[in-house]
């Protein structure tokens, strides 16, 4: 704990509730059931994207290097090789994402974060940051649309949340998600 709390400046806490260990198990069944279909691609998939996500999860809280990790992931999901259907991973995302977001029981607002509330504008924005990172580009959220995402911390904060979100529904239903992937 010491550690946790003198590495990540706003350390994130939350009381557990009895319901919350009742869920985590469920979910423990869930990863167990997908890992005894190794032959089955989207659960295995599914399980490869829950095992790096705990190990995000164990790593400093919020920096580029875990946005973009929290990115690849849900890109792991649903985007396919944008070079072979001539779509790119922006579009791929911004429309996927916002259809996947309808379908949760638990709705993720993204005017909760963002002065926008359009999702595939959200996903959009998001995009664009993603990719001045990982091309070695420092954001500036004063500037253009960027500015629709307030900072990166709203930014990480948002995609972490939908990345918790698409991974329960591939727990749920993991051969829509990886049908999802193909289109």
């Amino acid at each position: 704990m010491f550690r946790f709390s003198q590495k990540n400046l706003d350390p994130i806490l939350q009381v557990t509730h009895a319901e919350d260990l009742l869920l985590a198990g469920k979910y423990y069944e869930y990863v167990q059931e997908l890992k005894k279909a190794p032959n089955d691609e989207s659960k295995v998939v599914a399980v490869q994207v829950f095992q790096d996500f705990v190990t995000l999860s164990n790593t400093e809280r919020y920096s580029s290097l875990t946005l973009l990790g929290h990115f690849a992931l849900i890109e792991a999901l649903i985007t396919h090789d944008p070079h072979k259907f001539g779509d790119s991973l922006n579009h791929q995302l911004s429309t996927k994402m916002p259809l996947l977001m309808r379908r949760w029981p638990c709705p993720l607002d993204p005017a909760c974060f963002f002065p926008i509330q359009d999702l595939r504008t959200v996903w959009k924005r998001l995009y664009e940051l993603r990719s001045i990172i990982a091309h070695g580009g420092k954001p500036d959220f004063t500037k253009n649309r960027l500015r629709d995402l307030r900072s990166g911390y709203a930014a990480y904060q948002f995609v972490r949340a939908a990345l918790k979100r698409l991974i329960i529904q591939t727990f749920h239903e993991p051969q829509l998600v990886n049908d999802l992937k193909a289109c």
